[in-house]
C-alpha cells in the first residue's frame, strides 16, 4: 500500500489505466467469444483485441515516465542537501523513484497475458464450418 503513497500520482495513474484496460480486455474477450458465432464480428474482434494488446504497454510507459521524473526531482532535492546526507538520500530517492517503474512493468505484464488470451481467442474463432458433407464427400 505504501507504493500508492510513495510512488506519487504516477502509481495512481497506472492503477487507473489498469482498471480501464482490464475492463476493455474483458469486453474484447466477450466480443471474441461472440465472434465464434457470428461471421460479421470476426474481424472487428480481431482488430479490437490486437489494438488492446498493443495498448497493454501503456502502464509500462507511464511507469518509465514516472521513474524518470522521480529521479529528476531527487536530483533537484540533492542540490540543496548537505554533502554528508547526499548518499543516503540518493539511495532512498532512487528506491522510491523506481516504484512507478516496477508497478508499471508488472501491470503491463499481467495485462499483456490477458491480452494474449483475447488475441488467441479472437484469431482462433470464426464461425464453425457447416456440419455435413465435407469437401471430400460428394
Amino acid at each position: 500500500m505504501t507504493w500508492f503513497f510513495d510512488g506519487g500520482p504516477w502509481v495512481l495513474g497506472i492503477a487507473l489505466t489498469d482498471a480501464l484496460l482490464g475492463t476493455l480486455l474483458a469486453m474484447a474477450l466477450l466480443l471474441a467469444g461472440i465472434s465464434r458465432l457470428s461471421p460479421a464480428v470476426v474481424w472487428p474482434a480481431r482488430i479490437a483485441t490486437g489494438l488492446l494488446l498493443l495498448a497493454t504497454v501503456l502502464p509500462a510507459l507511464e511507469g518509465i515516465v514516472g521513474w524518470r521524473l522521480g529521479l529528476a526531482m531527487m536530483e533537484q532535492a540533492l542540490e540543496h542537501a548537505s554533502p554528508e546526507h547526499v548518499a543516503p538520500m540518493r539511495e532512498v530517492g532512487e528506491r522510491i523513484a523506481a516504484y512507478p517503474l516496477w508497478f508499471g512493468l508488472s501491470s503491463s505484464a499481467v495485462l499483456m497475458a490477458f491480452g494474449l488470451v483475447d488475441v488467441v481467442v479472437a484469431f482462433a474463432s470464426g464461425p464453425s464450418a457447416p456440419r455435413g458433407r465435407g469437401p471430400t464427400e460428394l
